[in-house]
């Protein structure tokens, strides 16, 4: 007797990008971008997503007054940034946050960054070992080709004084120096799938029949044609409710025998 194994592809391959020093986010590089306008598309996947979110983020913090606190200078609070990466966390089960630093080695300022903009340098290209790539449009949607000079690479979170101070160094000194990116990952040097990632052929298909739906509306190419047959209706009529007999008849009707022989009554649109 012989045991079949089905073979299980991965469902995103990451692989070395040496034109950046990246690592690819499966083979287009764009699996955060597409799962986002897949659930995006689909009213069920959404609502997940929001349900999910609002109950990671819970009532926000015991002590009211600590989520009003301002931690960079675009006015973002502690508040807003737990709602954020609460969202983030949802649906890609990761987020980013991105922390400046003064000369004093204490945390100067806090951002929020897309968790769909990071990519994992490549550990094997030491320029870009143990660094992030920001970039906001690794999907080309807005430019065909990712330009490299509106990258951003950051390095790992380390807030020991004496990583910094390196780190620091190497950017040329705290005018070229950008910050670290604290990078939540449930996997192992490697991209985390979605939570949905398992059904997210259903949720895209959801989002396709709504699409074809609105375009037969819109475009007017729904069936306009009522057609009558009379054969069947007759067979209707010969059966007695009261009786408890159904006919059953092996013979075709007359639509079967001629389709021909019925012409369709033209509904009249408004």
């Amino acid at each position: 007797m012989k045991t079949y194994l089905p073979q299980i592809e991965r469902r995103i391959l990451v692989r070395p990008n040496q034109t950046f020093g990246i690592l690819n986010f499966d083979l287009d590089n764009a699996y955060p971008q597409r799962m986002l306008e897949l659930v995006a598309g689909s009213p069920t996947a959404k609502d997940c997503w929001n349900k999910r979110a609002k109950f990671i983020a819970g009532n926000g913090f015991e002590q009211k007054d600590l989520g009003k606190q301002i931690i960079n200078q675009k006015g973002l609070t502690i508040a807003g940034l737990l709602k954020a990466i609460a969202t983030d966390k949802a649906l890609f089960t990761g987020f980013g946050i991105h922390l400046n630093y003064n000369a004093n080695y204490k945390i100067a300022s806090v951002n929020y960054v897309k968790f769909e903009d990071i990519r994992m340098g490549d550990t094997d290209c030491p320029d870009t070992a143990n660094k992030f790539a920001l970039y906001n449009d690794w999907g080309r949607k807005t430019w065909k080709n990712i330009m490299r000079s509106k990258l951003t690479f950051l390095d790992k979170y380390n807030p020991d004084p004496e990583a910094i101070k390196q780190q620091v160094a190497q950017a040329g000194g705290w005018g070229n120096y950008k910050g670290q990116l604290f990078y939540f990952n449930p996997e192992v040097d490697d991209y985390p799938l979605i939570e949905a990632d398992s059904v997210w052929e259903d949720f895209e298909t959801e989002a396709g029949i709504k699409i074809f739906n609105n375009r037969e509306v819109t475009t007017g190419f729904l069936p306009s044609t009522m057609l009558f047959m009379q054969s069947r209706r007759e067979e209707a009529d010969n059966i007695k409710p009261d009786s408890g007999e159904q006919t059953l008849s092996n013979q075709p009707s007359q639509l079967e025998k001629d389709p021909g022989a019925f012409g369709g009554l033209k509904v009249r649109r408004r």
